[in-house]
């Protein structure tokens, strides 16, 4: 009887000393294009393998992500990023259009019965008619 071989595993411990924005990670996606996603108390974190591309928000700007400490994350099937946060609501991340128009923010805006009911949102999910 042969013994199975050992599996040959190969670990990579990312954090900020390799360029990631916090060490605190929150949650983690992999795109349909390959980027791993990774959110943070400080930021979103794209990962193509080898290099970050850290997005955080600008306070007053509107072509950016609509806050710092990301929550949640969903690609949904139209490959669009939805990404939520605890101190800025939610914003679309859709990379096919022109750069200042890739981030659309949702945020709750008192007064406004149109806007998000809150700006801490935890976690999306979507269902099965494509629903978020």
């Amino acid at each position: 009887m042969a013994a199975a071989q050992p599996p040959n595993l190969y670990f990579k411990k990312i954090n900020t000393a390799n360029g990631l924005s916090h060490n605190k990670v929150n949650c983690i996606v992999q795109d349909k294009r390959g980027f791993t996603w990774i959110g943070t108390d400080d930021g979103l974190n794209r990962y193509d393998g080898n290099n970050f591309l850290i997005f955080r928000n600008t306070p007053g700007s509107a072509t950016g992500i609509s806050g710092n400490i990301i929550t949640g994350l969903l690609e949904d099937e139209k490959g669009i990023l939805w990404i939520t946060t605890s101190d800025g609501g939610l914003t679309r991340y859709d990379y096919r259009l022109p750069a200042t128009q890739q981030f659309k923010q949702f945020k709750n805006k008192p007064g406004d019965k149109s806007s998000i009911p809150v700006n801490i949102i935890n976690a999306l999910v979507q269902d099965e008619y494509g629903f978020i």
